[in-house]
Formats: structure tokens, C-alpha cells, sequence
């Protein structure tokens, strides 16, 4: 049975292969990403940890316009299955 983090890490990749999600745009908040997939928060932080260390997201705290997670690379290989 897959992980928590891992069902969000293949939602993620899912939305980034298929190209729903480009370079540049934003995820969702994390609250909706853990309500969307029926993860916990703690889930979703743990996925999105991932994906920074592999340099294809990037987060930016705050209130702001910029603030919230953003694709900054596509996918280079399958990340989900390599992290298992």
C-alpha cells in the first residue's frame, strides 16, 4: 500500500506528465491538496519537500502574490517510483 505522500507525489507527477501543471504555475494550498486527495497536511509538506529537493518545485512562504509552491522544472524521471 502506498504512502500518504507518495499518493501525492503520483497526483503531482500525474498533473505534470499530462500537462495540467506547466513551469510556472502554482499547486493548489496545501489544505486543498490534503482535502482533494483525502491526505493530511503533513502528507502533503512531506511531498512537497520532495519535489524542492529535486528542483521542481519552489516554495516561497508569505502572503503575498508569489507566496505558495510553483513548478519550476518538469519532470525528469518518475519521481514517485524513485523515492519508493
Amino acid at each position: 500500500m502506498a504512502r500518504a505522500f507518495q499518493t501525492v507525489l503520483e497526483h503531482i507527477e500525474e498533473q505534470i506528465l499530462s500537462g495540467r501543471l506547466r513551469v510556472g504555475q502554482s499547486l493548489p494550498p496545501e489544505r486543498e491538496l490534503a482535502a482533494t486527495l483525502r491526505v493530511s497536511r503533513t502528507a502533503v509538506r512531506e511531498a512537497l519537500r520532495a519535489l524542492e529537493a529535486q528542483g521542481i518545485t519552489t516554495s516561497l512562504v508569505g502572503a503575498g502574490a508569489d507566496a505558495g509552491t510553483r513548478i519550476t522544472s518538469g519532470m525528469r524521471r518518475p519521481l514517485a517510483k524513485s523515492i519508493r
